[in-house]
């Protein structure tokens, strides 16, 4: 089953409330969702108790897949913060990332 548990946690001088929308999985407390402030994350799990996804307040979300031993293999994400930026440059590969970040501030520069 299901139950909803309230807390206060204290950083600094600031007090900060959620309720959280609980599941016991496998002996875990598992949260299905979590309100802060009004904004919720929800959460879905794999059969065996692992991360499935989560989906962040402003509509944003990450998708895992785990492997044979349980680590997560692959993380398929959607940024909610994307439309706030001109470009946003993401790929695996480092060197690629950096050639095309560079040619893209060597463009905003020669404006």
């Amino acid at each position: 089953g299901t139950w909803t548990s309230t807390s206060t946690t204290t950083k600094g001088s600031e007090s900060f409330s959620f309720t959280e929308q609980l599941i016991n999985f496998h002996g875990k407390n598992l949260p299905l969702t979590k309100n802060i402030g009004g904004r919720t994350t929800q959460y879905g799990y794999y059969e065996n108790g692992l991360l499935k996804y989560q989906i962040n307040p402003d509509g944003s979300w990450v998708y895992n897949i785990y492997d044979s031993d349980n680590r997560i293999a692959k993380a398929e994400f959607e940024l909610g913060f994307i439309p706030h930026f001109d470009v946003c440059i993401m790929n695996d590969d480092l060197e690629t990332a950096q050639t095309e970040t560079f040619e893209v501030i060597k463009n905003f520069l020669a404006k």
